[in-house]
């Protein structure tokens, strides 16, 4: 890299970081964004897991470092345990172009698995020159599918069965 960076080798950087990540690695996200208005709030101002409600998701192109999943074998809660964390790194001016602002709070979905955003580091910089700030790393933990309003975990019908019914079959 050379010593100064000037505006035409970070818009040619800018433009193949994002033809790689876009073609090449091809690595999609689901980005749930939550809906402020219409989640149910207590008299603190807080909103449970189940209150939360959220926008239909937006697929975003990036890169994914993932630590290995640890079990938690306790034997005073009813199962296990399963955690893990993830590394999101999205390029800045491809989330501009979408027009998707990435927040602590915000529900990722990837591999079947839904991630919530811990923290984010915006201060990515192309040879720490101030205003060439590239990527938005967002620091994830896995989260239950039972807190979240996103999908229906749970599910079964009410309806008596008819006895009759089933010793026909």
């Amino acid at each position: 890299m050379p010593l100064f960076v000037r505006d035409r080798a970070y818009k040619f950087f800018n433009h193949h970081s994002l033809n790689m990540i876009n073609k090449l690695v091809n690595h999609r996200v689901n980005v749930y964004k939550m809906v402020l208005k219409d989640s149910l709030i207590n008299i603190y101002g807080e909103s449970t897991q189940s209150g939360k409600v959220y926008y239909p998701p937006v697929m975003v192109h990036c890169l994914i470092q993932h630590d290995e999943q640890i079990f938690d074998y306790n034997p005073q809660k009813f199962g296990v345990d399963i955690t893990q964390n993830v590394t999101y790194f999205f390029q800045r001016e491809y989330l501009k172009a979408i027009d998707v602002m990435m927040e602590v709070g915000d529900i990722i979905e990837w591999n079947e698995t839904f991630w919530s955003i811990d923290g984010i580091v915006e201060n990515r910089l192309v040879h720490s020159v101030a205003n060439y700030n590239h990527a938005v790393v967002c620091n994830c933990h896995m989260t239950e599918r039972s807190r979240l309003n996103i999908e229906e975990v749970r599910f079964g019908s009410d309806d008596v069965i008819d006895i009759q019914k089933l010793k026909n079959l």
